[in-house]
């Protein structure tokens, strides 16, 4: 037997494995707990997209609007042909809230009848005006201003003939007297009334000021002017 043979024979040595080295710019793995809570707030995003998409009203709630009022509501998308889920899932509360609004605001115009009651109070210093002087364009005046705002607030066809025979007495007076200050609160009158119709939209604003911007300068050239 050789030398080396009679020493007792040792175990084998036993090498620690160790895990591969992961690079430095990987991504970490993310653990059970927050794959759980992940999930979770997907459920709940899905649960609260559900509840809004029925709590949306019906499409045949919706007014029967021109294609310029629907691009003015920014819902210009929703055609006929589109599925009635489709147009549902399109749509968002705000648009809704709009459209909802403006078939109510339709159906006020066209069933109810509401005076203008401000735009009568404006035709006060008319009337005073008439009393003292008895004049004959503040009578027009008045009757026409009754007739429009009290009893046709939404005739279009009365507004028109007012406002037509507000602009020929306008016209008329000036012709009549030249005077500038005349000229001036005529102007200043009619510039407003045009302005006021073409740029606010607010009911309550329009009228107040109406009264203030148009009435009230066209009873004080009236008043300058004698008639």
């Amino acid at each position: 037997m050789s030398p080396t043979s009679s020493s007792p024979s040792s175990p084998p040595s036993r090498r620690h494995s160790t895990p591969p080295r992961r690079p430095e710019n990987s991504i970490p793995l993310p653990d059970v707990a927050t794959l759980d809570a992940t999930r979770a707030r997907k459920r709940e995003r899905e649960h609260r997209r559900a509840r809004r998409v029925a709590d949306l009203p019906d499409l045949s709630d919706l007014p029967d609007l021109s294609e310029a009022d629907l691009a003015d509501l920014g819902i210009a998308d929703v055609s006929p042909s589109r599925s009635r889920s489709t147009c549902r899932r399109r749509l968002s509360f705000s648009k809704v809230s709009k459209v909802s609004k403006v078939s109510k605001m339709s159906s006020d115009d066209d069933d109810e009848w509401r005076p203008n009651l401000l735009c009568l109070f404006g035709l006060t210093p008319f009337a005073a005006w008439y009393a003292v002087t008895g004049s004959f364009v503040s009578l027009v005046v008045i009757v026409n201003g009754v007739l429009f705002h009290l009893f046709f607030p939404r005739s279009s066809l009365v507004r028109r003939y007012d406002v037509a025979c507000n602009a020929c007495f306008a016209l008329w007076i000036n012709l009549s007297v030249m005077n500038s200050i005349v000229a001036l609160f005529t102007l200043v009158g009619a510039a407003s009334h045009v302005l006021n119709a073409a740029l606010l939209t607010n009911g309550k604003m329009k009228n107040a000021v109406h009264v203030v911007a148009v009435q009230m300068p066209l009873c004080v050239a009236l008043c300058a002017s004698g008639f």
